[in-house]
């Protein structure tokens, strides 16, 4: 923990803090405080200050610093050691580079940028600098490698949960894509580095859009964030916060208890069964009724002769 954020680890929302009580905690001069709390207040937090009263945290800035969204983690091992960084290739490589130099579980990177930020099938991720949450968090599940896919539907489940939180009404779309009013909002990347037989690391990339306003041309019809849906910006941090609290949730019940109840919730975020879909997988396309899901989490496709077809992989399309 740096000095700043042992600073605001120290200031109320609700109550002055005294100068001295800071200084003592800190092990620093008055005058230091001073000099530090005007230091935050550059970077974008509201800090108040009375005599003989001491200061107040009123407001933090639209960061995803680890001082800023550490306050707001509710989580016990999932985002504890935090990266950020203004602007990256990929949170995806950075996280597994971390992870190869040994991040413990949780690690979470989080950028405001990614100049080649990717979704599924090298597919360019839409990246504007600092309006939405780019986020990849480590994994070292104790799971044999042909356990681990599922973790893909965790992930759909955490982000569709943190988005209910914040007021609208989400859809899942198998197996990686979280829609609002039949629009992708958010995508999720998993990677994985493993032996035949044990897990490496395991990076789950989440790509939000938060407080995009505008999307190129041809985004426009199959695109949208968040503040489109509800009509108002959202707090980045609280928004990572949130979906640590999620993610972290339904990684632990997937560890303990197999993929049955994720798979179990992703369903119920879902509207797309019953539906007439088609789905490719590598160079082969699959047209059907989407049936349901089975419980490690393989796509159950009935097909025009009648056959139901289980597909583990693939692309799907409405």
């Amino acid at each position: 923990m740096d000095s700043d954020e042992r600073l605001i680890a120290l200031l109320r929302a609700d109550e002055f803090v005294s100068g001295e009580a800071i200084a003592e905690a800190l092990g620093i001069s008055r005058a230091a405080v001073a000099k530090r709390v005007d230091r935050l207040r550059e970077r974008g937090f509201a800090i108040a200050a009375a005599p003989r009263r001491g200061y107040r945290l009123d407001g933090t800035p639209d960061a995803l610093t680890a001082d800023v969204v550490a306050g707001k983690l509710t989580t016990a091992w999932l985002g504890r050691a935090w990266r950020h960084e203004a602007s990256v290739a990929s949170t995806n490589d950075e996280a597994a580079a971390w992870a190869r130099a040994g991040a413990p579980a949780g690690a979470v990177v989080v950028a405001d940028e990614q100049t080649r930020g990717r979704g599924r099938l090298g597919r360019r991720w839409h990246s504007p600098p600092g309006a939405s949450l780019y986020l990849s968090a480590v994994l070292r599940p104790p799971l044999a490698p042909h356990r681990v896919p599922p973790l893909t539907l965790a992930a759909g489940v955490a982000v569709a949960e943190a988005l209910v939180a914040f007021d609208v009404v989400p859809a899942l779309k198998w197996p990686n894509d979280v829609l609002l009013d039949g629009k992708k909002v958010a995508g999720i990347l998993t990677e994985m580095s493993a032996d035949l037989d044990r897990v490496h690391h395991v990076v789950v990339g989440i790509g939000v859009n938060l407080n995009v306003d505008a999307f190129p041309e041809e985004l426009i019809a199959i695109a949208t964030s968040l503040q489109i849906a509800r009509g108002a910006p959202v707090s980045r941090a609280e928004f990572a916060a949130a979906l640590c609290a999620r993610l972290e949730h339904w990684v632990d019940q997937f560890v303990a208890d197999g993929a049955v109840a994720v798979v179990a919730a992703w369903k119920q975020h879902a509207r797309f069964f019953g539906k007439r879909v088609s789905v490719t997988a590598g160079r082969d396309r699959m047209d059907g009724i989407a049936e349901d899901l089975d419980d490690d989490g393989a796509l159950k496709l009935r097909l025009d002769d009648g056959r139901v077809q289980r597909i583990v992989a693939g692309e799907l399309a409405i």
